[in-house]
């Protein structure tokens, strides 16, 4: 107790004393908390004007918003979308970041409105529950919420029914307004997921948005509540189908049949088409959400914009993990990252989008940057341009030889075409109140795409148009442009002749408001740093089962968190526990954890280890990611009855008398680079004990290739100066999955087809190759149940390593399988891989029959083969 008292004080201190002046200030109004960054206090008065309307609105339709409720200006997030979190607090991030072109709520005058009441609609949904889950929230807390588990379509289109209501407006954009009108709905297991073929990752939006408006005009909003409401009371949170007959007399397959046989009319397939989001024309090569073709296939949400340099790299932009915008160049089999932040839609003449907290400019990227340049540096280099006054986003930026540069901007809701030069500054093309997008020069005058005359068609800058597609035509290139067919995108040619010069108007000076929000308090992290839920956690291997309960936090701005996990294993019958947290850059962590493991050579190791960790991690180093920390283990026998397991150190004899202990310690300071620059990642430890041991370690990742691609991977390590068994030392076998409780750079190097710790030494050193070869792009799932199969891989490997003081080439193990890999979409938007596979052992050491002079009664499974399946993560 005393123990756990000092930890906790020990972080709380480190807690308080990281509290600093920080960027955010924020409201509190009746339970909601509005968080904005210095420079958008407009934006915030805003909202803070808005929400009690909007709030009431949801109530009277029986989705009242439960409080507190945390709600983000997110200067960090480039994705259009608001984003709903009921955990570790109930809270709505909306980006800072207006939409582009074409993006969700591009047209709207005020999106941050728009997406704060998308995230107000989808808190009232994901709060209705009832029955056991409403009891099992007074234990558990936010995590049973049955409502979030649902198809895409199902919140998305609920929340623009309701937003049409509530402000008269749609939030159907016209370009998915004409793919719906254009081609049949699908299958509505291809709505419910994020497929590779057309209509793609927003056939949700496009078909699911119409599929809810029908429902509402044909059974009232009534049935649509009481739908929530069962769905909300459900035991079993994946099943849709049963609720759907209750509140609509049908299944929700039935209903979706009966919607489109409602479609105007069939349409003829025009040919073969493709699924595209961006392309350059020569050579032809286009993009999506599933990849570069041709070129690497790597799911990423790409924007519409890019261009092939002289070079022939292709230049895209891609949102990252973090939901942060980044361009990313294609050259061949390989990918590199520019490392500035919120930059996006490259164009020709190295011009970009970038967003400087609020604004929006154009910047223009240097030459070259080096791979350990910072953004700051880079940022140095760039030529930045503010957009126009009133300006809210940017979008599709293409830059003339002469330097002039031709981009779509939006002023109050409406998107017309700019060029900026150096002599006249900003200066406007269009001004009509239809969307003009996609400026492409050509000669000294511009092209466009434009819906003036109800569907888009490609223009001259004077309007005149230059296309007559039946449905859409969009994205002019040199030629060429896209358009829309039922199935799909094909290009075609548009005539660019006879071409007029350009007439500017002037730019007109917008004045930003200068309101500032009522009662606007300095941020405190502490409303928002508490957790709302425990989740129970299992893990299921081979040899151990798992089972136990977690909890972690995060305040608003992401710089401060707590972290607390228990788990019981079966194998070792050991309670682990991890409590932690972190003050900006600063953690201090506790661990309890158990270590047992077997190897060859030497006796087997079971200890009870505790381990503090104080470590640092600065977020403002973007050249590499660093880790500095201080640690203390004190580690015991696991079984204190048993001497066997009590060993002091490594014999390197096995005929060596055994030495023992009851308790020991270990000090050590550590530090951690890594680095990922494309395809290219690495990382290396180092580590420094009392008394001279001293530790080196690392490893390497390369991926390669297209279709048919490799992996790569080596690691090594080293230690210098007296070693204990476990202490000090690296162990080589299986498959790797230590740090759950650690969270400390693993000294088990992978090396499949042997068992888990099969060797351990002062040395090792393990690498291999795996090959993944297309086996199928499945893209199948049946009607609504909650699995979709994307593609089925084959992957092959080669595995080899050795583990020995002093190794050489007679120590070598290699071994060798195959793994059948499936990328699938679990419960309508849990992306993951299912992997099961076998491996061999292929070559052993010569004096493999003598290695096991420690567990001559453990020699099962060491000819093979070992399957490989795994679900969960162990300690």
């Amino acid at each position: 107790m005393k123990k756990t008292t000092i930890l906790i004080t020990a972080l709380v201190f480190c807690m308080l004393s990281a509290f600093s002046a920080h960027a955010l200030e924020y409201l509190e109004q009746d339970g909601f908390y509005i968080y904005y960054p210095a420079g958008t206090e407009q934006i915030a008065a805003g909202l803070q004007q808005k929400l009690p309307e909007m709030s009431a609105f949801l109530a009277g339709k029986g989705l009242p918003v439960a409080t507190p409720l945390h709600i983000l200006i997110d200067a960090d997030n480039d994705m259009p979308e608001a984003f709903v979190h009921m955990t570790p607090h109930r809270e709505i991030r909306i980006p800072l970041k207006a939409p582009g072109v074409m993006q969700e709520g591009f047209r709207e005058p005020d999106p941050w409105a728009y997406f704060l009441f998308k995230g107000l609609c989808r808190q009232g949904i994901y709060a209705l529950r009832g029955g056991l889950p409403a009891a099992g929230h007074y234990v558990f807390g936010e995590i049973l919420s049955p409502n979030l588990i649902m198809p895409p379509w199902i919140d998305d289109g609920i929340c623009d029914l309701l937003y049409q209501v509530y402000s008269g407006r749609s939030g159907m954009s016209p370009l998915d307004t004409a793919i719906f009108e254009t081609s049949l709905p699908p299958d509505i297991a291809k709505v419910s997921n994020h497929p590779g073929v057309w209509p793609g990752y927003w056939g949700f939006r496009i078909y699911g948005r119409p599929f809810l408006a029908w429902l509402h005009r044909n059974y009232g909003w009534e049935a649509m509540l009481a739908f929530l409401d069962l769905h909300g009371r459900g035991v079993v949170p994946i099943e849709i189908d049963l609720k759907a007959r209750k509140a609509f007399g049908k299944s929700w397959n039935a209903l979706w049949e009966d919607f489109s046989a409602s479609h105007p009319g069939d349409r003829e397939v025009a040919g073969e088409s493709l699924l595209i989001t961006g392309y350059w024309p020569e050579p032809f090569t286009y993009w999506n959400l599933s990849g570069v073709t041709p070129g690497l296939k790597k799911t990423r949400l790409r924007g519409r914009y890019g261009y092939l340099d002289d070079d022939e790299n292709l230049w895209i932009s891609e949102l990252d993990a973090e939901g942060i915008s980044h361009i990313t160049a294609y050259h061949g089999q390989i990918s590199s990252q520019i490392v500035i932040e919120h930059v996006m839609d490259p164009g020709p003449g190295r011009v970009a989008v970038y967003q400087n907290g609020a604004d929006p400019e154009l910047i223009i990227l240097p030459e070259a940057a080096g791979i350990f340049e910072s953004e700051k540096e880079l940022l140095k280099k760039t030529e930045r341009i503010p957009a126009p006054a009133g300006t809210v986003q940017l979008s599709g930026p293409v830059r003339h030889a002469d330097g002039r540069i031709a981009v779509a901007a939006n002023v109050g809701g409406n998107w017309d075409i700019w060029i900026f030069s150096q002599e006249r500054g900003w200066q406007r093309i269009t001004s009509a109140p239809s969307i003009e997008m996609d400026p492409w020069w050509e000669g000294d005058s511009l092209v466009l795409a434009s819906d003036i005359s109800g569907r888009f068609q490609i223009h001259a800058a004077d309007l005149r148009q230059l296309t007559n597609a039946p449905y859409a035509a969009i994205l002019p290139r040199r030629g060429r442009c896209l358009t829309l067919t039922p199935s799909g995108w094909q290009t075609n040619a548009y005539n660019a002749g006879g071409l007029k010069g350009l007439v500017a108007k002037t730019a007109p000076q917008a004045v930003r408001q200068t309101a500032v929000p009522r009662d606007a308090k300095a941020y405190n992290p502490l409303p928002s740093i508490l957790p709302n839920y425990i989740v129970p956690e299992l893990y299921i291997g081979t040899s151990d089962v798992q089972l136990g309960f977690s909890t972690r936090s995060r305040d608003v701005s992401r710089d401060y968190s707590t972290d607390l996990g228990v788990r019981y294993s079966t194998d070792t019958q050991y309670t682990t526990l991890r409590v932690g947290g972190e003050a900006k850059d600063v953690g201090l962590r506790f661990s309890r954890y158990p270590i047992s493991y077997n190897p060859r050579m030497a006796p087997r190791i079971e200890e009870s280890r505790h381990e503090v960790q104080l470590y640092w991690e600065p977020e403002d180093i973007d050249v590499v990611n660093l880790n500095v920390s201080l640690n203390r283990q004190t580690y015991e026998p696991l079984n204190s009855d048993n001497v066997y397991y009590r060993v002091q150190y490594l014999p390197k004899d096995p005929d060596e008398p055994l030495e023992f202990w009851d308790r020991e310690y270990d000090y050590w300071a550590a530090a951690t680079l890594s680095k990922t620059y494309g395809d290219l990642s690495g990382w290396v430890t180092t580590e420094i004990y009392p008394g001279g041991q001293r530790s080196v370690y690392g490893g390497v990742n390369v991926l390669a290739g297209k279709d048919i691609f490799a992996v790569f991977h080596l690691e090594a390590g080293q230690t210098w100066g007296d070693t204990r068994q476990g202490h000090g030392t690296f162990r080589i076998g299986g498959d790797v999955g230590e740090g759950y409780f650690t969270k400390r750079t693993s000294r088990l190097f992978p090396l499949r087809g042997f068992k888990s710790n099969i060797l351990e030494a002062d040395q090792a050193l393990t690498t291999g190759l795996e090959v993944y070869w297309p086996l199928a792009n499945l893209q199948k799932g049946y009607k609504t149940l909650p699995l979709f199969l994307h593609r089925l891989r084959l992957g092959t490997f080669v595995d080899m390593g050795a583990c020995r003081d002093h190794m050489s080439w007679d120590d070598l193990l290699v071994g060798a399988g195959f793994e059948l890999v499936t990328s699938m979409e679990v419960a309508w938007g849990n992306l993951s891989h299912f992997r099961l596979g076998v491996a061999w052992p292929v070559k052993k050491p010569d004096y493999y029959p003598d290695w096991s002079a420690y567990n001559a009664d453990d020699l099962d499974g060491e000819d093979g083969p070992r399957f490989i399946l795994q679900l969960g993560k162990p300690l």
